[in-house]
């Protein structure tokens, strides 16, 4: 599968054996991970995200690649975790990973 984005394949691979299993999968940072997590993964999905830009393009490449897109997106300044999840993958902005 191609992938629209900058992540290495490697890296594809490591998100692919980290999410294929899993029931839940919360991210934060929207882009080519998204694509790869919603690709690979049935698990309910949730990604967080600061840009409305970010998320309406990462829509559109799950559209373009016709990768499902059933990701429920949420922005990052309201965003309350609510309960576990299986994986948490952090591919956002460095300023907010402390928070």
């Amino acid at each position: 599968m191609i992938f629209i984005g900058d992540i290495s394949s490697a890296d594809v691979d490591v998100l692919r054996l980290h999410v294929e299993e899993m029931d839940r999968v919360l991210e934060f940072g929207v882009g080519m991970s998204t694509q790869v997590i919603r690709h690979y993964s049935n698990a309910e999905f949730i990604s967080v995200e600061t840009s409305q830009e970010w998320i309406d393009r990462t829509k559109e490449n799950l559209r373009l690649l016709g990768i499902r897109e059933d990701v429920d997106f949420r922005d990052y300044y309201t965003f309350e975790p609510d309960g576990k999840y299986d994986v948490i993958f952090d591919d956002g902005a460095t300023e907010f990973r402390l928070p």
